[in-house]
Order: C-alpha cells, then structure tokens, then sequence
C-alpha cells in the first residue's frame, strides 16, 4: 500500500498519451540533434504524459557521475553555486551520483524522505524557498552501465505529487533519453571541430597518465585551458595544480576543485578526470585504462594527434636549444 500523500496526491499516466510520449523520445534519440536541443524537444513530449512545472536537464561525465552543463525551464535563478554545494556537499538524499549506481535510477523525494522533503538540504535551502516547488522527482539517464545525463521535475506545493506510476514510465524512458544525450555531445563534439573558432559547448575533460603528464583531451578541454591563460601540454604549474586538483576529485576530495572550476567562464563547467594508475597491466605495461568511455565525450584520436604534436614542437625545439 502506497503512503497517504501518494494515494491522495497523484496524477495517473494515461496509456495512450504515454505510448505517444514514449514514440515521440525514441524517435528524437535517434536525430543526432546537439544535446540541448535534443533536451529541450524531449522535455516538451515528456511533458505531455508527464505534467511538471519546472525541470532541470543535466549532461553527467559517465566516468564522473559530475554535472558538466544544464539546461532549465521555469526556474527563475537557477542557484549554479548553490546547486553544486547541496549536491556535492551537503545534500544526502537521492543525489545524482547515487542514482547512477542503483539498479533502478529514479527517486521521489517524498518517497525518499518519508513524505518529509525538508531532510533533503537541497529543497530546504533552494527547491522550496528559491525555487518556489513542493514536489520533485529524479532520473538517472543510464545507457548501460553509464550514465550520461540526469533529469529533476518539479511541481508546485498545490499540485498534485509525483506517482510510481509516473515514476516507472520515467525509468522506462530514461535509457532512450541518455541516448539522445550521447548522440547530442558526439554531434556537438564534431561541429565544435569544423569551426575551432566558435566557442564550445561540448564537455572539457582532460585525462592524465600515471606520472601526470596529458594522455587525452577534448577539443572543449583545450579551448578552455587557453582562456584560462595556458595550454594543455605546458609543463607549467599551472598544469600540475589542475592535475593536483584533478587526484584530489578522485580521491574524493570534491570540496578542492576550487578557483579553477570557478573562473571557467559563467555557465560552463569543466569535467576534469583523473587517470589514477595502480600497478601495471596484463601485459606489463603501465595501466592506462579503458578510454572507450571517453570517446563519447569527443576525447577521439583527432584530439589525441593534436596534443601529441604539440608534445612533438616543444620537444624538437628543447633539442635545437640544446645544440
């Protein structure tokens, strides 16, 4: 038997808007449209069999589980700084990175806190009085085993309360929807490469080997680098403070990612991934990992040229200054 505020404050999910609902995703994960787009197409046929008042729609480094960038509707101030506190700091109830690693990747937060939201920091602090919303509800978009991105819906106090019903034709259409996400980052990936110019709204990651030099990274990573004054291969401190930063988030130390995250220019954010190497492999060699993952976040051998040549430049002239 459901709780009393289930019983009473539901919406049911009528089939045939859900089957509408459910064609229309699976026909917009398949369009290659860029993430934000595909987001914004996807919330307004969701919407349709699931009614909310306000969504945020979230990329997520599979490798991280970190937000990399957002897209918001009916939410006035969207709160970036705080928002990143209550979910990376604070906040213990039904947060992202743990809805990537459940088996079922959807939460209720009424359900969550046995109808008391206000356990979660998150809808005390910023979802009610911010926000103005009394209810949400939030999916982890896992293709697999990865997740590539996350979805909060939220309704008013006087509205009716998230369902299970509602909930399990979210979880059925999550998968179709971290497709779509997927598509939309290669597909953003790769027009960001015909026009190097124009600024970048794919994800920034940066992969380190053992000994801290760069093995891997986007063409966002290195685009973002150089507006924070440097380079991805200098050999500078500047480079190694990022790499310390970076050890620091995988040894879970998140609270250390400081002012580099901070002056990465407004909204855009900075996923930083560290290659935490430990022994060697099965053939000996130094373990570098599996980058099959990253190359949906654009990290692919075009990239990986590119710093390797640069790598090659500064190597040839240290030699000619030597002679």
């Amino acid at each position: 038997m459901y709780p009393v505020w289930q019983v009473l404050h539901t919406y049911p999910v009528r089939t045939f808007r859900a089957e509408a609902a459910r064609a229309g995703i699976e026909t917009l994960s398949r369009a290659g449209l860029p993430w934000d787009m595909f987001g914004m197409e996807a919330l307004d046929v969701l919407g349709r069999a699931v009614p909310f008042e306000g969504v945020c729609f979230a990329t997520i480094d599979p490798a991280t589980t970190l937000v990399t960038s957002s897209i918001k509707v009916g939410i006035d101030d969207p709160c970036e700084e705080i928002f990143a506190h209550h979910e990376y700091v604070e906040d213990r109830v039904s947060l992202f990175t743990d809805l990537a690693r459940r088996d079922v990747g959807v939460s209720i937060l009424h359900d969550e806190t046995a109808g008391d939201p206000h356990r979660s920091s998150r809808f005390r602090e910023l979802i009610e009085p911010v926000f103005g919303f009394g209810h949400e509800m939030r999916v982890a978009m896992k293709a697999g085993r990865k997740t590539w991105g996350g979805m909060a819906v939220y309704r008013a106090h006087e509205s009716s309360g998230f369902s299970p019903a509602e909930a399990d034709f979210v979880r059925s259409v999550s998968g179709l929807m971290a497709l779509g996400v997927r598509a939309g980052l290669i597909a953003t990936t790769a027009q960001a490469r015909t026009d190097w110019a124009a600024p970048l709204d794919g994800p920034a990651v940066v992969i380190f080997d053992a000994a801290g030099d760069v093995e891997m990274a986007t063409p966002g990573a290195e685009q973002r680098v150089e507006e924070l004054g440097g380079i991805v291969v200098d050999e500078s401190a500047a480079r190694a403070d990022l790499h310390r930063r970076s050890r620091a988030f995988a040894a879970g130390r998140p609270d250390r990612l400081g002012a580099a995250t901070d002056r990465a220019l407004a909204d855009r954010r900075v996923a930083r991934r560290a290659r935490v190497a430990s022994g060697r492999s099965r053939r000996g060699h130094p373990d570098r990992g599996d980058h099959r993952e990253s190359r949906g976040l654009g990290a692919v051998s075009a990239g990986r040229g590119r710093v390797r040549a640069d790598r090659s430049r500064r190597r040839r002239r240290r030699e000619g200054a030597a002679r």
